[in-house]
């Protein structure tokens, strides 16, 4: 609270159902819950005078911004609001230079980025504040400056790619403050309005630094731990608040026949997009556990791990193995624009298949191994493109959306999600043809959890939060989907997380074994 005697947060409470929004007192024993919805309420910001608390509420019928008094009762809604994309991050509002106003986070149109608009709550009137370019996804975390002159916010550049900008309120063009082309995920004013402290991985695993507006080296602050978010400062200055995380992801294996479930892939840190070998013996995956995410390789039980990529620091991920075995295609951003890249699946020197210029993600292959499938954003929109690994031009495969693309085992189908926050499975012709809509049951942001064999297109169904997510097989010829595993824990939403072995037997399963999050004080 900007008298830095309370904090806002968000919580799902003991029994981890839908997030809402808690005051609680610094140094009281106990927090009060502001927000009653069964929908996600997130971002709380404050009002100039801490009376108030403005937030966005996430909901399945729409999403909008909300105004509650700090205590607690009746909520006004004052705005709607875009659906949000998973890869959006930070606050999505801030209070601006008077009770009047709030800086918002929106877009006008699903195919333009999130841009930060100035609402005045007595008119309802937006005002475009920021214009990012089409090729970027847009704008978030808007933060102004105490003496009301200028905002600072996330540009995301590219996917797992952002940097901060900031930009005077009475007129003038962003300016780029940060180039590292790493993940910067929170940002606030540290106090004297010259300098942002900021979230960032930069240097590896997340904590926080500090930045003079006009740029310059970061530089960390000291005596804050790994795994950090969330700065938030009082306005005199005198109390930090921010939240230090920890996030222990594995790789489990499903036996369909004995039902089994077992950890096969873990550590301490993240580990995830798992897929097998052809013939089975291998996994190749992504992994942080050298402190930066790379593609590692070890045998079919998770033992002798090896790192295959050395790109030290920007994110890399999504690997696939051709069907031949020969080679591993993978994404990362070593130039800030993420591109596809082949490496020997034995090691060796990674080359890029993709041109610089525009972003593509999430690759695989054909089944003649002639051909790599990924997700291209060419004209701000996401569409499944092909491009001959020998070389040649790039070849469009869908029309009206595409993302995360795999071939049929008989090659006469490409199956996608429509993009990365849109919901249901298509399929379209490898020869061209019409676009079909075949499971609307994939939930948005499960992209990354659907597997196509010869028996059928596995996938997994979470309705909410709060329900466990299960394990369906779906049959393209007759309709008929089956359960085949109920997953109790939290799923990784936005990546890469499901594989079913070449011999049908059993299936990878990347999931949230714990999971924890602290609010830390920090005074003087």
């Amino acid at each position: 609270s900007p008298d830095g005697k309370s904090a806002a947060f968000v919580w799902r409470g003991a029994d981890n159902a839908n997030a809402d929004i808690y005051v609680k007192a610094l140094g009281a024993d106990t927090a009060h819950r502001v927000t009653w919805s069964p929908e996600d309420d997130v971002s709380p910001i404050w009002s100039p005078d801490g009376t108030r608390i403005a937030f966005l509420r996430v909901g399945r019928a729409g999403s909008g911004f909300y105004v509650v008094n700090a205590e607690g009762g009746s909520e006004t809604r004052v705005a709607g609001a875009a659906p949000v994309s998973f890869e959006l991050l930070g606050h999505q509002l801030d209070w601006g230079r008077d009770a009047n106003e709030l800086l918002i986070v929106d877009r006008i149109a699903p195919n333009l980025p999130f841009a930060i608009h100035s609402l005045n709550l007595a008119t309802g009137r937006r005002t475009r504040l920021t214009t990012p370019t089409p090729d970027t996804q847009g704008d978030v975390n808007p933060a102004i400056s105490a003496d009301g002159k200028t905002l600072a916010f996330i540009r995301i550049t590219g996917s797992g790619v952002t940097e901060i900008f900031v930009q005077p309120l009475g007129g003038g063009e962003a300016r780029q403050v940060t180039s590292d082309n790493r993940w910067v995920t929170a940002l606030a004013w540290w106090p004297g309005g010259h300098d942002i402290v900021f979230a960032s991985t930069r240097a590896g695993s997340q904590t926080l630094w500090k930045i003079g507006i006009r740029g310059g080296s970061p530089e960390r602050l000291p005596g804050i731990g790994l795994n950090t978010s969330e700065p938030a400062f009082s306005r005199d200055g005198r109390r930090m608040l921010y939240a230090q995380s920890t996030a222990d992801a594995n790789i489990w294996r499903l036996d369909f026949a004995s039902r089994s479930f077992r950890q096969v892939i873990a550590s301490t840190q993240y580990d995830s997009s798992p897929q097998y070998s052809p013939d089975g013996q291998r996994i190749v995956f992504r992994s942080n556990r050298s402190g930066r995410h790379e593609i590692w390789v070890c045998d079919r039980n998770g033992n002798n791990a090896v790192q295959l990529t050395k790109f030290n620091g920007p994110l890399t991920g999504t690997p696939r193995w051709s069907p031949g075995g020969k080679w591993i295609v993978f994404d990362s951003r070593p130039q800030g624009q993420s591109q596809i890249f082949v490496i020997a699946a034995d090691g060796g020197e990674p080359r890029p298949v993709t041109d610089p210029g525009t972003e593509n993600v999430v690759p695989s292959w054909s089944m003649d191994s002639k051909w790599i499938y990924y997700g291209g954003n060419r004209d701000g929109v996401w569409q499944v493109w092909k491009k001959p690994l020998d070389g040649g031009p790039a070849v469009q495969v869908t029309r009206n959306g595409g993302f995360a693309a795999f071939e049929s085992p008989d090659g006469r189908y490409v199956y996608y999600a429509k993009a990365r926050n849109l919901p249901g499975l298509w399929r379209v012709p490898v020869a061209g043809g019409q676009e079909v809509e075949i499971i609307p049951d994939l939930q948005a942001g499960y992209w990354g959890y659907f597997g196509v064999a010869a028996r059928g297109i596995y996938y997994v169904d979470r309705r909410s939060p709060a329900m466990p997510a299960t394990l369906y097989l779906f049959d393209p010829q007759s309709g008929r989907k089956t359960p085949l595993f109920e997953l109790t824990k939290p799923l990784q939403v936005g990546t890469s997380a499901f594989a079913v072995s070449p011999d049908l037997k059993n299936a990878l399963i990347a999931q949230q074994d714990h999971s924890s999050s602290d609010i830390m004080l920090v005074e003087r």
